[in-house]
């Protein structure tokens, strides 16, 4: 019994061996069947035709390509001859191969200690390498198989000499490129090439008008596709970041790459339906106990049951996966003083931002520049001349974003998605390649609603004003968060608690922080003429309208402004003054702001304001002189020394302006008392023991100013 139990049990264990062995052998034979198969069917061919080749090449090389002394005869080749040059062929082939998985085996080991086994299988995706390999094995192979066809009796094929010895040219001086590719190999930008060639074809596959298209199934397997290979993206930079000296070289190339492909996918966004898988699904509840929501709520208790969430879709789920790495990548080129390469990093990151605002995307754009600001802030290893740039570029973003937002603005307007609707047939065409991304929602189900009528009642029941009120509801609501995006800047963003710790960054906020607000006030007419749209255009007041108050944003514009100067005012006396002329005059442009809009202050009776920044100012004004006033011998005094003394005297002469201004005003107003404030400031410098102002001094500046036609900087 125990030997025949045996005798069952190897058996049993010799057919569970061969079935491992069987798949394989199905493995080889689905890498090799259809290739092996294809060469020996050519070569078949080739085999077939080969007499007729002979006699057509003779020909055709007689009579056109050889001169005219020169005959061309197909020479008999033996035996030993066919088979030596087959063999050399073949062994040549063989010899290239190997040659080619030693060095590849060679990089996979470099990159063994500090990249993934997923990373490091990115070396057999690289389509160029891959290729290369084909053509070597194709090459060895077809040498074997006309060996093979003719030790089975066939006669010689001629036409395969010159075929091969073009495969064989091509191999060997490609192996020369291919020898330098190796080492490109063994930079992560080189690896990323496959993934941004897959994610491009993925996003083309989702914006595809076809069956598959619409298929929920296929839509969220682009998405698990194109998720994987930002995972990949994502795990190459991380790995490269943490060995930044061996692959910073990569990472210009790989940044500037996720800029083409962000930017591709922004324009490809319009053609992809909101409610696609391809987007990430998010789900958001309500509050039960808001009013509305509440109407069915006992429906659910009976039931046990929770409301089910709304589905929302991520519409920006990949740039929040590459964004934050851009930053980093840009961080580390500043950290290391790599100007020749953050600057244009800089520039293409600007770029990006325009085309989002372009789009209607201002709130994203607000949020990238914020992660910058945040990345920015939390590191304190970047050099203090770089965060200087680095800084004014960061605090200039917002700007950039309002100027683009303003120059773009008409797409908001009841007159251009009037002119869209009314040369567009909505039912029939869509038009999102009209509008931003934003708006795809609503634009579907107004062509599901519109094509739902022809089909019920044969046309169109929908006027044409009430499919621009439909998408007007939308658009304006986007308007008016965009502008609350903007105005939330100047609270948010700009906030900043340098004052005590660098004078220098914190007056370069300042000074991007009064050049945002001037310019959205510069440009809030063009806002409030659209806004006013809104209202006069309106057909359809009870629908669900985004609430806003024009009125209300012009205060606040006007008190951001009051807020701005008397920062401005209180730091005049703590900026550094100038080292170099590659810096600029901060302290300058701060001191003529204040001198011109002490005047705007008075005007709007802020007097407790104006009392706390003079000082200040007159202080700064005296100072401002020193600084300008030259070195000079009296008794060597000429007429360039002259006008140089001249020119330091403006900031007196503009302090004296002001100030005569200031007393007109108040005594206009009757404000004596804030007069007297002032006056007795002045009293006080002029008694006081260490003085440096007296009034002969003033005298002589306004006298020679006056000889030399010397003015203020103002009006």
């Amino acid at each position: 019994m125990f030997s025949i139990k045996k005798f069952l049990f190897n058996i049993k264990k010799s057919l569970l061996d061969n079935t491992e062995k069987k798949k394989t052998y199905s493995t080889f034979f689905k890498w090799s069947f259809t290739k092996t198969i294809s060469i020996i069917f050519l070569t078949y061919l080739l085999q077939i035709i080969n007499p007729y080749l002979d006699y057509w090449i003779k020909a055709i090389i007689n009579d056109y390509l050889t001169p005219d002394n020169v005959v061309f005869k197909l020479n008999i080749i033996n035996n030993s001859e066919y088979i030596t040059f087959l063999s050399a062929i073949a062994a040549i082939g063989g010899v290239f191969i190997a040659l080619y998985f030693s060095s590849l085996s060679a990089i996979n080991a470099t990159l063994y200690s500090t990249f993934s086994k997923n990373l490091r299988d990115l070396l057999y995706r690289d389509k160029i390498s891959d290729t290369y390999i084909k053509i070597l094995s194709i090459t060895t192979f077809f040498s074997f198989t006309l060996i093979g066809f003719y030790l089975l009796g066939f006669e010689k094929i001629y036409i395969a000499i010159p075929i091969l010895l073009l495969l064989i040219g091509f191999s060997i001086f490609s192996y020369f490129g291919m020898g330098n590719r190796m080492h490109e190999l063994l930079g992560s930008d080189t690896l990323a090439h496959s993934i941004f060639n897959n994610l491009y074809r993925y996003i083309n596959h989702t914006t595809k008008s076809d069956i598959y298209n619409h298929d929920r199934s296929f839509q969220k397997h682009y998405f698990t596709q194109a998720s994987n290979e930002i995972k990949l993206l994502t795990s190459l930079i991380e790995t490269s970041l943490e060995n930044y000296k061996i692959h910073n070289a990569s990472f210009q190339n790989i940044t500037l790459n996720i800029f083409k492909l962000l930017t591709y996918y922004q324009i490809k966004k319009r053609q992809i339906p909101y409610n696609s898988l391809w987007y990430r699904q998010e789900y958001k509840y309500k509050d039960l106990y808001k009013m509305g929501n509440f109407s069915n709520l006992d429906i659910f208790v009976q039931n046990a049951m929770m409301p089910q969430g709304e589905s929302k879709s991520d519409l920006f789920w990949i740039e929040d996966k590459l964004i934050i790495y851009i930053i980093k990548i840009l961080i580390n080129k500043i950290k290391n003083d790599e100007i020749e390469d953050y600057q244009d990093l800089l520039s293409y990151f600007l770029r990006y931002i325009k085309i989002l605002v372009n789009n209607g995307n201002v709130a994203y754009a607000v949020k990238i520049i914020e992660q910058l600001k945040k990345e920015m802030d939390s590191d304190s290893s970047i050099k203090n001349s770089n965060l200087l740039l680095l800084t004014d570029y960061t605090y200039s973003l917002p700007i950039e974003i309002l100027l683009e937002f303003i120059k773009n603005i008409n797409i908001y307007s009841y007159s251009y998605v009037s002119n869209v609707v009314n040369t567009n047939d909505l039912a029939k065409e869509q038009v999102k390649n009209k509008f931003n991304e934003n708006l795809s929602e609503t634009l579907n189900w107004l062509h599901e609603k519109l094509s739902l009528e022809i089909k019920a009642e044969g046309k169109e029941i929908s006027h044409k004003w009430y499919q621009v009120e439909i998408i007007m509801l939308t658009l304006s609501k986007e308007f008016v968060d965009n502008i609350e995006t903007i105005n939330n800047l100047l609270k948010s963003f700009f906030k900043n608690d340098l004052k005590d710790k660098n004078i220098q960054l914190y007056a370069t906020i300042l000074h991007r922080k009064w050049e945002f607000i001037n310019k959205y006030i510069l440009n809030f007419q063009q806002i409030e003429t659209i806004l006013n749209e809104y209202i006069d255009k309106r057909n359809i007041d009870d629908l669900n309208w985004k609430e806003f108050d024009i009125e209300e944003y012009k205060n606040k514009n006007k008190i951001l402004k009051r807020e701005c100067i008397l920062e401005i005012g209180e730091i005049l006396t703590l900026i550094d003054d100038r080292k170099a002329d590659n810096i600029p005059d901060i302290k300058g442009f701060f001191l003529q702001t204040t001198s011109e809009n002490l005047i705007e202050l008075l005007l709007n009776k802020n007097y407790k304001e104006l009392i706390n920044i003079y000082p200040k100012f007159l202080i700064s004004s005296m100072f401002k002189y020193y600084d300008l006033k030259p070195d000079f011998n009296t008794e060597h005094l000429n007429w360039r020394k002259e006008g140089e003394l001249v020119q330091s005297f403006l900031p007196i002469l503009n302090l004296l302006e002001i100030t005569g201004l200031i007393k007109i005003i108040l005594e206009f107003n009757e404000e004596q008392e804030v007069w007297d404030k002032i006056e007795n400031y002045w009293l006080n410098l002029l008694k006081d023991e260490k003085k440096f102002i007296n009034i002969n001094f003033i005298h002589s500046i306004i006298s020679i100013s006056d000889s030399r036609l010397g003015v203020s900087p103002g009006d």
